[in-house]
């Protein structure tokens, strides 16, 4: 797929692009590089911008390593001021499903955290013409449907969220909105891979028979409930026909919330036999 390439990097509020014809690379941004709003002032960066880029590059070898789910190669490094580029995947062959990647930000005056990964073969779905479009949202369906989420199923944990220890929060999809919620233990393993913003942006087919070629974009990713994963790669990004945030947060908010009562009432029983024995109860 040919491509043109980036002669300086390019910033949103969140974080810096950059690109050539086999590298895809995103990063914090620095301090000098901040947008200001219509009023001049500083649009400040979202503070979990290093924990996304840690979480994807974690996920993208955690996938590699346990199932064939095709997903770019990555490197994870920190940028110093005034040097080259720190994070990029391969560009992926085929077309990619619709929608652009979600920007991130930049947290230190020092040094930046950056992500490259190797272009993905292919185009995305939201760019397959017209004509074509509704075939290949329905081939990707069945692919989705038939391969990639059985395998992102069947790999289970008992703690929600993501890689990002670190930062020791969930970090939830933009469709979800801003929402604080702690990583957290379940019972069991009954957590699934969820990828979490699988729009048409992020899956890249092949142009002719629209096989998926990669899947990118993997930030807010994670262990979830079964069923998590929301159809976004049926309809276009502008469309605004989303699942409903508050529904989502709720199921979110309930996960742990047994097992962390029952383990509080445990520990009270066990002070209560511990008082009694000392003959303090």
């Amino acid at each position: 797929m040919a491509s043109s390439v980036s002669t300086e990097w390019e910033c949103t509020h969140e974080r810096a692009y950059w690109f050539d014809d086999t590298f895809f690379t995103k990063r914090e941004t620095f301090p000098h590089e901040y947008i200001r709003n219509l009023e001049g002032q500083i649009v400040s960066p979202p503070t979990n911008s290093k924990a996304r880029l840690e979480n994807e590059f974690n996920i993208l070898q955690f996938i590699k390593a346990n199932s064939n789910i095709p997903v770019p190669e990555a490197e994870l490094t920190t940028v110093m001021p005034g040097s080259l580029p720190c994070l990029q995947t391969k560009i992926a062959n085929g077309v990619q499903l619709s929608g652009a990647e979600a920007a991130e930000v930049a947290l230190a005056d020092a040094e930046v955290l950056s992500l490259r990964t190797k272009l993905a073969t292919g185009i995305p779905l939201c760019d397959v013409g017209v004509d074509d479009l509704e075939a290949a949202i329905a081939r990707v369906d069945i692919e989705l449907k038939e391969s990639i989420l059985p395998q992102m199923a069947a790999l289970r944990s008992d703690t929600l969220g993501g890689l990002n220890r670190e930062h020791e929060y969930v970090l939830t999809a933009p469709w979800v909105g801003q929402f604080s919620r702690p990583l957290c233990r379940v019972q069991s393993r009954t957590l699934t891979l969820c990828h979490n913003d699988l729009s048409q942006g992020n899956i890249f087919v092949d142009a002719e028979t629209f096989k998926i070629t990669c899947i990118i974009d993997w930030e807010y990713s994670g262990w979830f409930p079964p069923n998590f994963e929301a159809e976004l790669w049926k309809k276009p990004l502008t469309s605004g026909d989303w699942p409903d945030p508050i529904e989502q947060r709720a199921e979110l908010l309930n996960i742990g919330a047994v097992p962390l009562l029952a383990r509080a009432h445990e520990r009270f029983n066990s002070l209560v036999d511990v008082l009694r024995s000392a003959k303090f109860w």
